[in-house]
């Protein structure tokens, strides 16, 4: 039981899978500049942080994968009633392949711009959203914590005043000196 593609659905198929291959390679290369950016950092403990590059690198992979098979199978569903076609997924291969030998070039080699500006922008981020509403918590947590200290400082002082009013009491009583 084979189902017939009309000329149009066909070639709709066609640049769809074209567009979602291409779409596909701008979305891995958010994953190759991140693991650029994540090179530029350095640390201490080599050997342990390539192994969490590479666990991250392969859980990045299937991620990406999956997000690819999800999609080509709504496309498929959408287009050919479930049926997989190989000319679209030839079309899809292409449509990746082609942004890698233009635009993905063209963005690698700008990639260390692209870097710096996302730098640029959490640290506008941070200073501007983040760190403001710490330095107000920080400050009220310091303000509290010093009054607590002041209590507990005034609450002691006041024992110690108590005792030593009772010592002086009793001593009087007896007299001066049975201290």
């Amino acid at each position: 039981m084979t189902q017939e593609l009309s000329q149009t659905s066909l070639a709709a198929l066609m640049l769809t899978s074209l567009i979602v291959g291409f779409a596909f390679g701008a979305i891995y290369d958010i994953f190759r500049i991140r693991r650029i950016a994540s090179k530029k950092r350095k640390s201490k403990g080599k050997h342990l942080t390539s192994f969490i590059q590479a666990v991250i690198i392969g859980i990045e992979d299937v991620l990406f994968f999956i997000l690819l098979g999800c999609v080509t199978s709504v496309l498929f569903y959408v287009f050919c009633h479930g049926r997989v076609r190989l000319l679209a997924l030839l079309a899809e291969l292409f449509g990746f392949v082609l942004y890698r030998l233009t635009v993905g070039r063209l963005v690698m080699l700008i990639s260390n711009l692209i870097i710096s500006f996302l730098y640029f922008v959490w640290r506008k981020f941070l200073t501007i959203v983040i760190l403001p509403p710490i330095a107000f918590a920080k400050r009220m947590l310091t303000k509290a914590f010093e009054k607590m200290n002041a209590a507990r400082k005034k609450a002691k002082r006041a024992l110690y005043s108590a005792r030593v009013k009772k010592k002086l009491l009793r001593a009087s009583k007896k007299g001066m000196l049975g201290i």
